[in-house]
């Protein structure tokens, strides 16, 4: 009977779970081609198709190219700003919808349409199939609908959401976030053929998407050492397609562009300012004709709205680049012509005829959002722009149009259900109902924890306060008792405050006023950084490995053990070593001002693994750590079966 009433509160409660969900997660308004045809409206008189003004593009997307990192004074990316200041490119900052990961953002560049939180979870799912733009239009889908010839290199993210559009093409995975350079070269190494003269007649869109700036944020933030020379490192591309492409093709576009932004720790995925600032320039020897009027030159003063040259959606990219190249606008588009780009047609009637063009898609989604066909607006420059803007923040209000009633039914249904539960729990223990308390209370704070995204980036917070609050309970429990040991109480609390002040933040309150040993010694000259680091993590290991070695009890399995512990313990520093190393300093350039034994360190895990360069190091050292935890997992799993067949004979 206990059973069945468990069971059926459980069920109750996915119920109330999956209605909270419906409501959450709002349904998109999205064409089929039959109900394009359905609704469509047919052109105003004097409607002409608009000509295409390039036919060739390299897309480069940065990953987590924040605008600051391509348009302010602290970007190291110089020639970008020559070719801003001379009129070759046009720069904006691009709000990128949240969620800001990589995958939902494509999404958005290339279909026009916001994007699923849902679209997060799937950025992580490595085999991940539903995903898949194949049968969806975007302007990917139309080049090669339009015999386009589309030539990837870079995430393969872009391989899950179009399997079968690219000619030629090759992907990096994208999670290896130790990983700075081979990650890039893998794209680079490509373009001394792609840039020929030969390899240019083999593809109309070339698209590269580096991985390395977004996982140097992820490592070491957008302040990282390695960041200004990963910028210089993108700046070199950026020339040289310019120089390859550019120059030698006056009808090519060039568009450099991040996916999304990185917030002060480097990571991204949410709704901050400096994770949907994203940076975006189109660069074309046309522009360089009409050169637009602005006050503001590259590099502009960094500010911490992220705030450079003109603000737009970033979905504008897709109804802009698919009118410059001739081909249809993607039917579920949310998107807008950039307006800046207008002043390459040369006559009103043909800017009238780019805006129309997009109006009249857009038109079709409101129409099948209101169920009629309503009548098209008059088709001045003037009324179409103010059309285009009403119909998109429509479009984009319905995509988010939240049902509230099955939101509040959802959480209600699940907040009487857990009362419930909470009272039976307190039945069923009722003998022991300070313990059961206690439970109720951890685990109530716990699930707070992840209510939001912000809270569960500080949830150590609420660790230590456990832990502290744990030691305390222990403390207070043998007061009383005469073998109390206050020098081990007193090393343990301090223990703790030195373990919580390693890395005493999340994001939220990443500031370095706070006491955060790390911050400390990252900022160390390379002469003392690694010696102090270094004798931490000696102390450490040291620590543990006399607590393993002395006060376990004797027997076979236990010196294995401890066997295993001290090789655990090898890969791991060496590791930790390595990395701190390599993200705190630049050890191409500042070897020399590094302690003798740093050189030496690095040099001899280079001649043990016989690799040079750091990230392969890494790998290959993780590796063998897995070899050795494996092991290690399987002693003690098999030693009790072991233990119990030996006992019995």
């Amino acid at each position: 009977m206990r059973f069945l009433l468990l069971f059926g509160l459980l069920l109750l409660q996915l119920v109330s779970y999956l209605l909270f969900c419906k409501g959450f997660f709002p349904t998109k308004v999205l064409l089929t081609p039959a109900e394009v045809d359905e609704y469509r409206t047919r052109e105003p008189q004097g409607y002409v198709e608009p000509q295409p003004q390039f036919d060739q593009v390299v897309v480069m997307v940065i990953d987590a190219l924040r605008a600051d990192f391509l348009f302010s004074n602290k970007s190291r990316m110089s020639f970008a700003h020559n070719l801003l200041n001379t009129g070759y490119g046009i720069g904006f900052t691009a709000f990128s919808n949240p969620p800001t990961v990589t995958l939902p953002r494509l999404k958005g560049i290339t279909t026009g349409s916001t994007p699923n939180f849902i679209d997060a979870v799937l950025n992580i799912a490595e085999d991940d199939t539903s995903s898949s733009l194949g049968d969806q239009d975007s302007w990917i889908k139309q080049m090669f609908i339009n015999g386009w010839k589309i030539n990837m290199f870079g995430d393969d993210t872009w391989h899950k959401l179009f399997p079968n559009y690219f000619a030629k093409t090759e992907g990096t995975a994208s999670f290896y976030v130790s990983d700075f350079t081979i990650v890039d070269n893998n794209v680079t190494r490509h373009l001394d053929f792609e840039l020929s003269d030969e390899g240019k007649m083999h593809w109309d869109c070339l698209i590269l998407h580096y991985l390395g700036l977004d996982h140097i944020g992820h490592r070491g933030g957008p302040d990282s050492s390695n960041m200004p020379e990963k910028q210089k490192e993108m700046d070199h591309i950026i020339e040289r397609i310019f120089n390859e492409v550019t120059l030698k093709n006056p009808n090519s576009l060039f568009i450099v562009m991040g996916d999304h932004g990185m917030n002060d720790v480097g990571n991204h995925g949410g709704s901050s300012t400096a994770e949907t600032s994203a940076a975006l320039m189109f660069v074309s020897q046309k522009f360089k004709k009409n050169k637009p009027d602005t006050h503001q030159h590259a590099p502009i003063m960094w500010n911490d709205n992220y705030d450079y040259f003109s603000r737009i959606d970033q979905i504008d990219l897709v109804p802009t680049l698919s009118e410059l190249i001739g081909i249809s606008v993607p039917i579920n588009n949310l998107g807008a012509f950039i307006p800046h780009l207008l002043d390459l047609y040369q006559t009103e009637e043909e800017k009238r005829n780019i805006l129309i063009k997009n109006a009249l898609q857009l038109k079709v989604l409101l129409d099948k959002s209101h169920k009629m066909i309503s009548s098209f607006p008059k088709t001045s420059i003037p009324e179409l722009l103010e059309y285009i803007q009403d119909a998109k923040y429509e479009l984009s209000k319905t995509s988010s149009a939240y049902n509230y009633f099955e939101i509040y039914a959802g959480l209600s249904g699940y907040f009487a259900l857990t009362i419930i539960a909470f009272v039976l729990f307190g039945l069923y223990f009722k003998r022991r109902f300070s313990v059961a308390f206690l439970d109720v209370v951890f685990f109530v704070t716990y699930s707070a924890n992840f209510i939001a995204s912000s809270f569960v980036e500080e949830e150590h917070h609420m660790w230590w306060f456990f832990t502290s609050l744990f030691v305390l309970y222990i403390v207070m429990k043998h007061l009383r008792s005469s073998h109390i040991s206050w020098f081990s109480v007193i090393t343990m609390m301090v223990g703790l405050r030195l373990l919580k002040a390693w890395n005493n933040s999340g994001q939220k309150y990443n500031m370095k006023s706070n006491m955060k040993l790390s911050t400390y010694i990252n900022q160390m000259s390379p002469k003392t950084g690694p010696n102090v680091y270094g004798g931490l993590l000696f102390l450490t290991f040291l620590t543990m490995n006399i607590f393993v070695n002395v006060h376990m009890a004797e027997g076979i399995y236990t010196h294995i053990f401890q066997v295993l512990f001290t090789m655990l313990s090898l890969p791991i520093g060496a590791s930790k070593m390595l990395s701190f190393l390599t993200e705190a300093y630049d050890i191409n350039n500042e070897a020399l001002n590094m302690p003798g034994w740093s050189n030496r360190f690095i040099s001899t895990l280079s001649e043990l693994t016989q690799l040079t360069d750091v990230n392969k190091i890494n790998n290959f050292i993780f590796s063998v750590l897995q070899l050795v935890w494996l092991s290690a997992l399987i002693i003690q799993l098999i030693q009790p079966s072991i233990s119990k067949y030996i006992f019995n004979k």
